[in-house]
């Protein structure tokens, strides 16, 4: 499968509606934010404009390596945002992805996460 484009009529729609941001990337995510022709550019761009607003809780779900300066930037570019909690995770490790996400899911409160900006991905085959 290869990413063709993102619905981003959609993901604004889902992101606005949103009263929580659990936003999950890695240094290939960040990498992409610096390259406009990178589809995933978009989106992450969008959330984090979002959660810099100040208006929503936000949640990072950060999955390593990550490079310090690529990480530096994501907080940069989210200053003035609310955000709770930073988790970060090794991929290999399955007792780590699990604890992490018993954490996100204590941090984040009741409730349940709906939606995540993959929903709004085009893939082809």
């Amino acid at each position: 499968m290869k990413l063709k484009g993102v619905d981003i009529e959609e993901l604004t729609r889902q992101i606005r509606k949103a009263h929580k941001l659990l936003i999950v990337m890695n240094n290939d995510f960040i990498e992409g934010m610096k390259d406009p022709e990178d589809m995933q550019h978009v989106a992450l761009n969008l959330q984090i404009q979002e959660a810099a607003k100040g208006e929503k809780d936000v949640y990072l779900y950060c999955i390593r390596p990550i490079e310090k300066d690529n990480f530096a930037l994501v907080m940069d570019m989210l200053e003035g945002g609310k955000l709770k909690c930073i988790v970060f995770i090794d991929p290999d490790d399955e007792e780590d992805r699990d604890m992490a996400a018993r954490i996100m899911g204590y941090a984040m409160g009741p409730g349940r996460v709906s939606g995540t900006s993959m929903d709004t991905w085009k893939f082809e085959l």
